[in-house]
């Protein structure tokens, strides 16, 4: 994957997060089951997980 790809998918997985959080913080208010709100917070985790190491490569990319 190149450079601007790379970094246009971490922007859209960044996006994703945010709308996750927006339903986990919108979940809270409406007392939705928690179940409901543990795969939310599974989701959002393994999203942050991800951007972190597509981070960590655009890094490698940008030293070379």
């Amino acid at each position: 994957m190149n450079k601007d790809k790379l970094l246009h998918h971490i922007r859209t997985l960044e996006e994703e997060h945010l709308i996750l959080d927006s339903q986990i913080k919108d979940g809270y208010s409406k007392f939705v089951n928690d179940d409901d709100l543990g795969k939310l917070k599974l989701q959002k985790l393994n999203l942050k997980r991800e951007i972190e190491t597509l981070k960590h490569q655009y890094n490698q990319i940008q030293i070379r």
